[in-house]
């Protein structure tokens, strides 16, 4: 078969939707990671934890998750290096003392443990 059978613009719808599916395929694969990250609602600090090894504050919450499949439910982290760890320390504190509720985002893995990148005060 000779290419001069079919018109020059076959070969550029093939390219095309070539690269029209392999674009979806990369929307998918972009959105399923984007998706990972999770929300965690309002509730209560029930433990505080600088535990040797760790290379930040481990946080136990009322509402534990584990979104990124970091393989434990059990605490979240604050990792050492967040820009503003002194003042989310100083809120947890706060918050665990006067028995306020705290919201949480989570996105990563740190030691194998899903990772705070924000945190909320709740007003009650």
């Amino acid at each position: 078969m000779d290419n001069s059978e079919y018109p020059p613009f076959c070969f550029e719808l093939i390219i095309m939707k070539k690269l029209l599916l392999a674009a979806r395929f990369l929307i998918c694969v972009v959105s399923l990671n984007a998706a990972a990250a999770g929300s965690i609602d309002a509730g209560d600090i029930n433990f505080l934890l600088f535990y040797k090894g760790h290379s930040g504050l481990l946080i136990k919450h009322q509402y534990q998750i584990d979104p990124d499949n970091c393989g434990r439910r059990d605490y979240y982290i604050l990792p050492n290096n967040h820009p503003h760890f002194s003042q989310i320390y100083a809120l947890l504190l706060a918050a665990q003392t006067a028995g306020k509720k705290v919201s949480f985002n989570i996105d990563g893995c740190v030691e194998g443990i899903p990772a705070i990148t924000h945190v909320g005060l709740a007003k009650q």
